[in-house]
């Protein structure tokens, strides 16, 4: 668990405080503070709903045998009705099994966490796709992440701050400007792809030439330096406009999938700040000179030596970092925590930035800041190809699952309207690619396979979706709305006695758990693993028993009120993967 999360939670509080009274009853001289450790067993059966790891730590400390530790509190825990069976394994794990009267006590919570995180004011920096370039399928593996870890964070009663750090200085601008500004106003696009696709025609032709051609590699030196000086009004104006472009092609992608910034900070903002700030930090003793350039020699702290303002005098991505953590960390008020969600290879990078950050102003940065690196994306080979060589563009990936989505429609018996047709297309595809995104470790390199993606019967977002609206279709069919009319004197155990009903209940609750692996650990697949089993266990249940067909009145109720809590669980988790549902598909 991250150090500075403080979840305040344990799957289910009553079950640490029991054994932890009967830990102090049984071990009073010896005992200490020590942390009970509540694990979800991932699978059911044999080995229990939960998990207690407590006597292993209570073993090493007083010295006394694993196997007689974790017996002597099993057997102080057997008596308890929230538990059906306590056993013991030989590695000194405790297994507990849920009673029925604390599965269905509970299930009315499920799907709401504690907000353990209320007060807490959190910034996370994501997407930074800069503009005048394309946004890629690793900015929509960022974005996806990005998005979700605002909305638990958000769950879990945090203020969040979304902020987005964009480069928008830079050769790549120069190198496009130089053919941007050959082109006449009145062919300029009017549509918004239409003026993208320009801005990328005319980096393809200025990158060509910056390469081929030296006047051209010197005019584009010129264009970099006026960018930066502003001297130069017809550069700034069209660097202005381009940039204009740019943005508004992100901002209508950041809509698409469900995402919005409420501060979007850029490199030209921060330069001189970082530059100014360097020279504090070296005149501090903090950077040091190495030739014409200023460094950080990072060996002394066990980290990398890197350059923050290089030979010409200018700051290098470290150095306008010294630009923008001020700006961060103040722009709202004290901050608990700035989370950058980047990729991997920029490991090395946050730790030297980190570091000067703190030796610099160590009562704003010591501990304030956090890098959640992620892995790379990567297509199964075959699947798709792109318009731009080697780099496979966001919105063509969404778009390629769309039109696969839509064939699907078109082709079916029971086919939508055209504009059906679009909506749930452009729902199902988000979902899908979220969803095959978020279901692999952040930290991991992934493959996306668009038919794994689109499956209908296997771990995919369109599964969860489909799940989803089966559950809504028979609730609308089902028109029961007072379920305490028939359930609320002899509870919904006795009516829910089939052990697949009472495996989907068991699952429900269970949601708490989830979540707060996700929130403290930073792996979301912990909710799409728990997406998927809730898909399971519903269709297994539905196969199986008859649910607005069950003779029993009260029977029937039960199980209604049972796909109820499914349906509200379902959605909240779809909503903190950062995709909506459909009632229909």
């Amino acid at each position: 668990m991250k150090e500075w999360i403080i979840t305040g939670v344990d799957l289910l509080p009553e079950i640490e405080v029991m054994v932890l009274n009967e830990v102090k009853n049984f071990f009073p001289n010896e005992y200490k503070s020590f942390v009970c450790d509540i694990w979800l067993k991932i699978e059911s059966g044999n080995y229990g709903d939960f998990s207690l790891s407590i006597a292993k730590k209570i073993s090493a400390e007083i010295k006394k045998d694993l196997p007689q530790v974790a017996e002597k509190i099993a057997d102080s825990i057997k008596k308890s009705k929230l538990f059906e069976k306590v056993s013991v394994e030989s590695n000194g794990f405790i297994n507990i099994f849920l009673s029925k009267d604390f599965i269905f006590s509970h299930l009315e919570n499920s799907g709401i966490v504690k907000k353990s995180l209320k007060g807490r004011k959190i910034l996370i920096e994501y997407a930074q796709p800069n503009p005048y370039k394309v946004m890629h399928i690793g900015h929509l593996r960022n974005i996806t992440i990005g998005e979700s870890l605002v909305r638990i964070f958000e769950e879990a009663g945090a203020g969040v701050i979304r902020a987005n750090y964009q480069g928008d200085v830079g050769m790549h601008i120069a190198k496009c400007l130089f053919e941007f500004q050959k082109i006449d106003q009145s062919d300029y696009p009017d549509d918004i792809d239409g003026k993208a696709e320009l801005l990328g025609k005319c980096y393809s032709i200025g990158a060509k030439k910056f390469n081929e051609d030296d006047e051209a590699r010197s005019e584009i030196a010129k264009i970099n330096a006026d960018i930066y000086s502003g001297g130069n009004e017809k550069i700034t104006s069209l660097w202005k406009l381009g940039k204009e472009w740019s943005l508004e092609k992100f901002r209508n992608f950041y809509k698409r999938v469900g995402t919005y910034f409420h501060k979007e900070y850029f490199e030209s903002e921060v330069f001189e700040d970082g530059l100014k700030n360097c020279i504090k930090a070296f005149e501090l003793g903090i950077l040091e000179k190495d030739g014409d350039a200023i460094i950080f020699r990072g060996e002394k702290y066990g980290l990398d030596t890197r350059v923050f303002i290089n030979s010409e005098g200018f700051p290098t991505y470290e150095g306008k970092e010294l630009g923008l953590a001020p700006k961060e960390a103040n722009d709202f008020g004290k901050l608990d925590k700035i989370i950058h969600i980047v990729g991997k290879e920029q490991i090395s990078f946050f730790k030297v930035t980190f570091k000067v950050q703190e030796l610099l102003w160590p009562e704003t940065f010591n501990n304030l800041q956090y890098h959640l690196p992620y892995g790379f994306v990567n297509l199964k080979e075959g699947k798709m190809s792109s318009r731009l060589g080697n780099v496979v563009l966001a919105e063509d990936l969404i778009n390629d699952a769309k039109n696969s989505i839509k064939e699907i429609f078109q082709n079916s018996e029971k086919k939508p309207s055209e504009d059906e047709i679009e909506r749930r297309s452009e729902k199902l595809a988000v979902a899908s690619v979220k969803y095959a995104f978020l279901k692999n470790n952040t930290l991991k390199d992934m493959y996306y396979d668009k038919d794994s993606a689109l499956s209908m019967n296997g771990d995919s977002g369109i599964y969860l979706l489909y799940t989803f609206a089966r559950i809504k279709s028979i609730l609308k069919k089902s028109d029961i709305k007072d379920f305490d009319k028939y359930i609320q004197n002899k509870g919904l155990k006795a009516f829910l006695e089939d052990e697949l009903e009472l495996s989907l209940a068991r699952e429900l609750i269970k949601f708490e758990c989830y979540f707060f692996r996700a929130l403290s650990e930073f792996l979301i697949n912990n909710l799409t693993e728990f997406a998927f089993r809730i898909c399971m266990f519903f269709n297994s249940f539905y196969t199986k028993l008859p649910v607005l067909k069950e003779e029993s009145q009260e029977k029937k109720v039960a199980r209604i009120y049972l796909l109820k809590k499914t349906s509200e669980v379902l959605e909240k988790v779809c909503y903190l993967l950062g995709f909506e549902v459909l009632d229909e598909i």
